[in-house]
C-alpha cells in the first residue's frame, strides 16, 4: 500500500499568522478557516500532480480548509472522499467548525460523511482541548486499526490512500509510521508546508519505506507556511 499525506492549502489563518513569532497574540477570528486564493491554487496544482496516479481511497479532515482542498483535488481523481474526524488537526487548535454537520453535507455533495455529522449544531463541539498524548494515541489508532490492516489485506497491496490533513497531525502520523515515540516526534521535523506531501510505501510485512517527505516541487514556487 502507498500512503500519501497531503496538507491542506494556505488558509486564511495561515496567511494571518505568517511571520508571527507568538501566535497567541493574534486574534485569528473564526477557527474553521477557509482557503485563500493562493491556497486554492495550491490545491489545484496538487490535484494536477496526482491526476496521473490511481488513488482508490481519500480520507479528508472535516475542517473546511481540508474539505476545500479535497474538493479541488477530487476534480483530478476518481475516488470518493471519506470525511474522517480521525485525521483532524490537534483538537483545540483551529478545529471548531463554524458549520454544522448538516451544513457540511450540503456544501460538499459527493463526499461520504459518517453519522457523527448528522446534526444541526457544530459537529465536533466535544472534540476540543486534546492533549498531545491524546493526539498521539489518535494517530496511532488510525495507523494500527485502519491503515496497517489495509496494507496487510489482499486489496491493500495495490492500494494507494490519500489523506488530506494538517501540519501537526501529518507530523504525528509520519512519526508513528516510522516507529517513533511522542517525545521523538516533538523533536522531529516532519511538518508539511501547505499542499506539500509525504509518501510512504507500507509493505505487507510491516516495513515502511519513505519515498519522499515534504515534497512541494509541483507547486512551482507557490508555497506558504
Amino acid at each position: 500500500m502507498e500512503l500519501i499525506l497531503l496538507r491542506h492549502g494556505q488558509s486564511t489563518t495561515n496567511r494571518l499568522l505568517a511571520g508571527v513569532q507568538d501566535e497567541r497574540e493574534v486574534d485569528t477570528g473564526p477557527q474553521d478557516s477557509t482557503l485563500t486564493r493562493l491556497g486554492r491554487r495550491q490545491a489545484d496544482l496538487a490535484g494536477k500532480a496526482l491526476s496521473c496516479e490511481y488513488i482508490d481511497m481519500i480520507l479528508s479532515s472535516p475542517a473546511r480548509r481540508a474539505l476545500e482542498t479535497t474538493q479541488r483535488v477530487k476534480r483530478c481523481i476518481d475516488a470518493l472522499p471519506m470525511v474522517d474526524p480521525r485525521v483532524l488537526e490537534f483538537r483545540g487548535v483551529g478545529s471548531a467548525p463554524a458549520a454544522s454537520g448538516t451544513e457540511l453535507r450540503a456544501m460538499y455533495p459527493g463526499f461520504s460523511f459518517g453519522t457523527e455529522f448528522d446534526n444541526e449544531m457544530a459537529w465536533n463541539l466535544g472534540y476540543l482541548n486534546e492533549s498531545k498524548g491524546e493526539l498521539y494515541r489518535r494517530a496511532q489508532g488510525l495507523w494500527q486499526d485502519f491503515l496497517l490492516p489495509r496494507a496487510y489485506s489482499e486489496i491493500g497491496r495495490e492500494s494507494r490512500v490519500l489523506v488530506v490533513t494538517h501540519r501537526m497531525f501529518s507530523a504525528y502520523l509520519t512519526g508513528i509510521a516510522l516507529g517513533m515515540s511522542l517525545d521523538q516526534i516533538q523533536t522531529g521535523r516532519f511538518q508539511l508546508g501547505n499542499c506539500a506531501s509525504t509518501r510512504f510505501e507500507v509493505r505487507s510485512n510491516g516495513v515502511v519505506m519513505v519515498a519522499h517527505a515534504n515534497r512541494e516541487d509541483y507547486l512551482h514556487g507557490k508555497v506558504s507556511a
